[in-house]
């Protein structure tokens, strides 16, 4: 779907909608993102600033949401690869004079922690979205603004406004 920028037509004669600047630039920064999973190296790459990056972010949400699905599903690879390592092992090889002459699984200890360390770390974002989401919803519910107002205009300490 192109996004479309609104043009006044400055002698009445209707204008042609006209995509938004950096449509291509923005598809190529997405494709080298896919690849290496590095905003840095996919921007040098595309040739793109990181800081135009961040604003396009900013301002087309079509853009960040592309974006997030692809950095989710690069993290969800790099999460399925050190599970793999963590249970398996990793497959390196042998060499015997210089020469390589087989392959040996080795368990690495440090794969496993640190798997265990993102799964908690995870774990405990998924824990405090969901109270934040719970307090919220709860805030909603007694009809008290941030403010302490409620919306009845009775501050909680009972004082009208």
């Amino acid at each position: 779907m192109l996004h479309v920028l609104e043009r006044k037509p400055a002698s009445g004669v209707p204008t042609r909608p006209r995509p938004l600047p950096g449509r291509r630039e923005r598809v190529m920064f997405l494709r080298y993102f896919q690849e290496s999973g590095i905003v840095l190296r996919a921007a040098e790459q595309a040739g793109i600033a990181r800081s135009t990056l961040y604003r396009w972010r900013d301002e087309d949400p079509r853009f960040r949401a592309r974006w997030d699905s692809l950095a989710e599903q690069r993290r969800q690879q790099l999460e399925d690869t050190l599970m793999e390592i963590s249970t398996d092992g990793e497959r390196v090889p042998v060499f015997y004079k210089g020469v390589q002459v087989g392959w040996q699984q080795k368990n690495r200890l440090r794969a496993t922690i640190a798997l265990l360390a993102h799964l908690d770390r995870r774990e405990k974002r998924q824990l405090a979205a969901g109270a934040k989401a719970e307090l919220r919803e709860s805030v909603s519910r007694s009809g008290v603004s941030r403010s302490g107002v409620s919306r009845s205009g009775v501050s909680r300490s009972g004082v009208s406004r």
